[in-house]
């Protein structure tokens, strides 16, 4: 390689303490500080949250129905999950990282049957047993 440098030796122990999360990802954990656990992943995950943000706003600024603002909301909030994380490789923040993943995703299945129903199913009990399986497709 014409231009590299080695990562520093990490520290036993970050800020944040031992990681305790099922998953270590192949990151060397706390090379480039001792409060960040996971550079790469927790700066990328800040960009994902900006562009949560952004829509989010964008959504709320152009004034479009709610269900907009609740999935930048949702993808905001598995962003902010995700950026903890990657930062301290804690469990609590793991589920606050995978939780919210299944939960976001959700939203917009929801927006997407709510505008295709009424154009597909009229009958009622038909429309009941097609959110079911969807709910149980999500799932």
């Amino acid at each position: 390689m014409l231009f590299s440098w080695p990562y520093p030796e990490a520290p036993i122990e970050g800020y944040w303490g031992k990681p305790t999360s099922l998953i270590d990802w192949c990151e060397e954990n706390y090379v480039v500080s001792p409060y960040i656990a996971e550079w790469s992943n927790t700066f990328t995950n800040s960009i994902f949250l900006m562009t949560a943000f952004y829509s989010t706003y964008s959504a709320w600024r152009n004034k479009l129905e709610t269900r907009f603002v609740l999935i930048g909301l949702g993808f905001s909030l598995v962003g902010i999950g995700s950026w903890l994380f990657h930062m301290t490789l804690q469990y609590r923040y793991q589920l606050l990282d995978e939780l919210p993943m299944l939960y976001a995703t959700i939203i917009p299945s929801w927006s997407i049957f709510a505008e295709t129903q009424e154009l597909l199913i009229k009958d009622e009990k038909k429309r009941k047993e097609s959110s079911f399986r969807i709910q149980m497709d999500v799932v």
